[in-house]
């Protein structure tokens, strides 16, 4: 960090103070849009067959059978 102002401002932050703070929630908040593919979640994904009633049969013979 190359202004002084600010990691002063850093070194004084209160989180309950924050609006005499400003700088350094300014500077946080460039940080994490520098760094937003860091805050990403990632989401597991599941994949599940869906079973849609549709049957396979066999037609030879005189009778038909589900194929299973």
């Amino acid at each position: 960090m190359y202004f002084q102002r600010t990691l002063e401002d850093w070194a004084r932050f209160n989180i309950n103070n924050r609006t005499s703070h400003d700088a350094s929630i300014s500077s946080g908040l460039a940080l994490m849009a520098c760094n937003k593919h860091r805050y990403i979640p990632n989401n597991k994904i599941k994949l599940q067959s869906v079973d849609l009633g549709i049957k396979r049969y066999n037609n030879k013979g005189t009778t038909s059978k589900i194929i299973s």
